[in-house]
């Protein structure tokens, strides 16, 4: 009731100066009139209760309280109070539900007088075992003193698994039957139907997906799998108050109020263990009060109560932030404490006198930011900080530090929070967290003790999944990392139109880079069946043409999402893919050339892209490339290793600076006939720049009016990729795959149409004048092995120096592609995922002689110390890519790569197998 009252007042402050249409009441004192079931006002009312509103969403946060509050007069709100109180349910506290253990002890605890009042459950084992009143069916309710617990025979799953409730395509709140509502579906996006059984095409114009919610509702499968944390528990009435907000976290010696309290204690110690299964707070060197609330609007809103008792204070968050801080600092004391309306860097005087709310990571940008000024009160937000929504989580000490179980794993429902409040910190009273428990206690007295015994039961589930198969952490981190990534390659693909704006986590900001606009982007993603939340919500300049998406809802709806995506980035692909091809061809009438400056010197891996990168017969024959220098339409071109492909750093063509008199540099340059060979060519190297080059030095004579280009960046300054998540380095393999490339350039071991290329067996012949390698293939390199070579060494020299550190991966390839490897020269993780097949296109396959060969190029191309170490002290990161919580980027997953059979390899296998005996002969 404290809660109703507060906001009753609220709103009758606010909504004093409107013109309402029912007359005021003036002269007239209220009198609520308790329902027969309820405990009316009165000194001892439990204040938690609550209100439901069926089928309905909460409101859009766009609608500011303080907007609505002036529509409402004072008649309505007493009319809106009278309703709902008489609509409340019987009251009930603290100790509204209990384990069966628990209620056991209290049944027993009870005199003979009182057992006769109030009669004890049936204990035999003869008794009816029916579900209880309001329960599904397939769930029921263990009596207490029944050893089976009432429940033999009854699967653990929860009724909408056991009876695959909603098809499989929605959810439904189970508890909703206990008050005679009938449980219907809510269907998931583009699911239709009373059981959700009708599946919408996600083109079709009600196939609607809204991901602008940052929960994780994925884990609805996690707990289905964990029944304990969600059983139903043998009510009781809750007659007495049970406080919740204990002395600190390691002194029970004065917590007096903690005696006869068990819930209390079991929930703070699941909080802590919890803690520390995270590994998010420092514990073990730090003493705090532990203050709860009603979800983290509460807590946040009581600290800055709390922080603001001492005079004015001014309250900021660095943009981009949540919008809700705006309204909690003006509301949570109007009387000190107010929000800074202009640049938040910028706020004059005393900063001891700024309260700064610090969230990290960031809403809704998953950033970590330092505090704005060093001597502000700060609060710091970490409701995003736990081990399944980041990559790496230290220990925290913050003076207040704010978590909420509604970012654990989609629990907002329970709107329960807490604040770890420093003992003796700088800038920190010791009456802070006294003063917040106040505040709380003030407003709702305490949150519910079904909320509390449901999150303790949470946390312990939780908890106890630590290191096994189903650790709760891990399991959310896998889910949000593949997401994540699959979401970023998609982006990635749109040719550059658009882009994400935020680090690895729940939220997911897309820039649509050239509209400059974020209504028109919003538009564009709604046209294609996507809701978004726009940018300025959270500060960004609209003209920054931001929105917003979260990654964390069930699987349907994320798949539904990504195709969605998919689709719109398809569109802007190809709009973009013809508009280019146009301009470079003049609309036809002139032809188009490609010069390969990285992975394009390999005729295998073009032709596997080319192929939807899928094992197929027969082929397509690829464009001859021919090698030459090219230079830059200006001051000229380098080229660098600078490009980030999430996981290693790619070749990068870019624009020399005026007076640098760099390039010109080795290219392979091949036609691109027609827009379909050209699209094909533009989604493998979506992420890149086009720039113009002009051929220099060819030995075969080329068109001089053709339009000739380079894949690369445009900028003439080095900048780390904002899409880059990594401590990107050099890789081997990627050396391998270009250098190898050019070695084996256009041969072809059999005449499958593959090109496959043996470049071991042709030193070992080269080495013999008596057998030519030419008689055995279908068809040998067009340029001779010492023109290669040469080639690849020029390739190196005109190659730019790196800063970045260069890793040894042949064992685990971080390229998207790889040499021709057998499973017994992968690091075993990588062969388990190929399930024992060859992997790679590239030839030539690897062997200690080839990976030599290319070593020795390296160090004749000059490149033996071009990067942070020598190609002499390269790093094998084998073992620790597969390791979370390090420096190195993930390995990639190889399940299900190249197919069952891979053609490449087996033309070698064939080859080798036919000429055996000419190959065994011969010694390098």
């Amino acid at each position: 009731m404290r809660q109703l009252v507060a906001a009753a007042a609220l709103l009758l402050t606010l909504t004093a100066s409107a013109s309402p249409p029912d007359p005021p009441l003036r002269g007239r004192r209220l009198r609520v009139k308790a329902n027969k079931n309820h405990n009316g006002g009165g000194g001892k009312h439990d204040p938690n209760h609550w209100m439901h509103v069926p089928n309905g969403r909460p409101p859009e946060e766009e609608s500011e309280p303080a907007q609505q509050a002036h529509t409402v007069s004072q008649a309505a709100v007493v009319q809106a109070l009278l309703q709902a109180d008489a609509a409340l349910p019987v009251s009930r506290s603290m100790d509204e539900f209990v384990t069966e253990e628990s209620s056991i002890n209290r049944y027993q605890a009870k005199s003979a007088k009182s057992a006769k009042k109030m009669p004890r459950p049936p204990t035999s084992t003869k008794s009816a075992k029916k579900p209880a009143p309001g329960v599904p069916p397939g769930q029921c309710i263990a009596l207490p003193g029944e050893t089976d617990g009432g429940c033999e025979g009854v699967s653990p799953k929860r009724p909408s698994v056991v009876e695959n409730r909603c098809s499989g395509n929605g959810w439904f709140n189970d508890e909703d039957s206990s008050l005679g509502i009938e449980a219907t579906c809510n269907c998931f996006a583009c699911y239709k139907g009373d059981n959700c059984e009708k599946e919408l095409q996600f083109n079709d114009t009600e196939c609607i997906v809204e991901p602008d919610d940052p929960e994780m509702r994925f884990y609805q499968d996690w707990f289905d799998g964990h029944p304990e944390a969600i059983s139903i528990f043998y009510p009781s009435y809750g007659m007495n108050y049970r406080g919740l907000n204990r002395a600190t976290t390691n002194d029970k010696a004065d917590d007096r109020i903690g005696v006869n309290n068990p819930l209390r204690e079991s929930f703070y110690k699941a909080i802590i263990d919890f803690h520390r299964y995270a590994g998010n707070v420092d514990l073990d060197n730090h003493e705090y009060d532990i203050v709860v609330g009603m979800g983290g609007h509460q807590i946040l809103s009581a600290a800055i109560f709390a922080l603001s008792q001492d005079g004015p204070k001014t309250v900021v968050a660095r943009v981009p932030h949540w919008i809700r801080f705006i309204n909690m600092a003006n509301v949570a004391n109007t009387k000190n404490a107010s929000w800074w309306e202009r640049n938040e860097a910028n706020v004059p005087g005393n900063h001891s006198d700024v309260v700064e709310i610090v969230t990290n990571p960031n809403n809704p940008n998953n950033k970590y930011y330092e505090p704005l000024y060093e001597d502000s009160k700060q609060i710091h937000d970490l409701v995003y900080y736990w081990p399944n929504q980041q990559e790496e989580i230290v220990p925290r000490s913050d003076d207040i530090m704010v978590f909420s179980m509604s970012k654990i794993g989609s629990m907002p429902d329970l709107r329960l929070a807490w604040a770890f409040v420093k003992r003796q910190a700088p800038g920190v009273e010791r009456d802070v967290a006294k003063t917040m428990k106040t505040y709380i206690s003030d407003t709702i007295q305490s949150p519910s003790g079904m909320t509390v015994l449901r999150g303790t039961k949470l946390l312990n589930t939780a908890t106890m999944s630590s290191s096994t198969e189903n650790d709760y952490f891990e399991y959310g981190f896998e889910k949000v990392k593949s997401r994540f990534d699959r979401l970023t390659g998609l982006i990635k693909k749109s040719a550059g139109k658009l882009e994400r704006r935020s680090e690895f986590g729940i939220f997911f900001l897309i820039e649509c880079t050239e509209l400059r606009n974020e209504t028109k982007c919003h538009e564009l993603f709604k046209n294609s069946g996507i809701e978004t939340r726009l940018g300025s919500r959270y500060g960004y300049d609209p003209a920054e043409s931001i929105v917003m998406t979260c990654i964390g809802d069930y699987d349907s709806e994320f798949e539904i999402f990504y195709k969605k995506t998919e689709a719109l980035v398809n569109k802007l692909f190809d709009d973009r893919s013809v508009a280019e091809w146009k301009e470079m061809s003049n609309n036809g009438t002139r032809r188009v050339f490609n010069s390969g400056i990285g992975s394009l010197t390999s005729f295998g891996g073009r032709q596997y892209t080319n192929s939807n990168s899928e094992m197929i017969e027969n082929p397509e024959n690829l464009t001859v490339a021919t090698p030459g220098l090219i230079s830059g339409v200006g001051p000229g071109i380098k080229r660098d290793l600078t490009y980030c492909l999430a996981r290693y750093a790619a070749a990068n063509v870019r624009p020399c600076e005026e007076g640098e008199g760099c390039g010109p540099i080795l290219g392979f340059t091949f036609e691109v006939n027609n827009l379909d060979e050209y699209r094909s060519l533009r989604r493998r190297e979506s992420s890149y720049d086009r720039l113009q080059v002009t051929p220099r030095n060819f030995q075969s004579p080329l068109d001089p009016d053709a339009y000739y280009f380079a894949w690369g960046d445009n900028s003439t300054v080095v900048e780390k990729d904002p899409r880059c998540n990594y401590n990107t380095f050099i890789s081997q393999s990627y050396w391998d795959y270009i250098l190898g490339g050019i070695m084996a350039w256009d041969g072809r071991l059999l005449d499958t149409g593959r090109y496959t290329w043996d470049l071991e067996a042709e030193l070992k012949l080269h080495n013999n004048n008596e057998v030519n390698i030419d008689g055995l293939v279908t068809a040998a390199p067009s340029i001779s092995l010492e023109e290669r070579r040469e080639y690849a060494v020029q390739f190196v020299k005109t190659t730019e120096a790196s800063e970045l550190p260069w890793y040894n991966d042949r064992r685990c390839p971080y390229t998207g592609n790889m040499n021709i490897k057998t499973a017994d020269e992968l690091f075993p993780t990588v062969a388990e995922q190929l399930g024992g097949n060859a992997g790679g296109t590239i030839s030539p396959p690897s062997s200690q002689v080839v990976n030599d060969y290319i070593d020795k190029i390296l160090r004749d191309g000059g490149w033996s110390n071009k990067a942070a170490n020598s190609i002499d002290e390269r790093a094998e990161p084998c073992e620790q890519s597969f390791v979370r919580d390090n420096n190195l980027p993930p390995a990639r997953d190889r399940t299900g790569k190249f197919g069952p059979v891979n053609l490449y390899y087996s033309d070698v296998e064939i080859w080798r197998k036919t000429n055996e005996k000419v190959l065994e002969a011969e010694d390098v």
